[in-house]
């Protein structure tokens, strides 16, 4: 499914997406898992900033390895959702 939601978005125009006066030069990816999805927006150069979130310990220290080659676009975040208003 990460694959399919990676392709999905990448086609897409993500300018058309939601209330124009929201910029869209940075992207958070909630729950990225292994971060497929959001690794090639990072790659993709089309935005300024991709942020992915998960809240496993597990999943961030992979998420971070996965994220290295792209420091300068992309980062890594604990975001809980219990805990939602961080």
């Amino acid at each position: 499914s990460s694959v399919a939601l990676a392709e999905y978005v990448l086609s897409k125009d993500l300018e058309s997406f939601g209330d124009a006066s929201i910029s869209k030069e940075t992207v958070i990816e909630l729950g990225a898992g292994a971060g497929l999805c959001g690794i090639s927006l990072a790659a993709s150069s089309r935005y300024k900033e991709v942020i992915l979130t998960d809240m496993d310990r597990d999943v961030l220290r992979l998420l971070r390895l996965n994220v290295r080659s792209y420091k300068d676009t992309a980062s890594v975040e604990d975001l809980s959702w219990q805990d939602i208003t961080k």
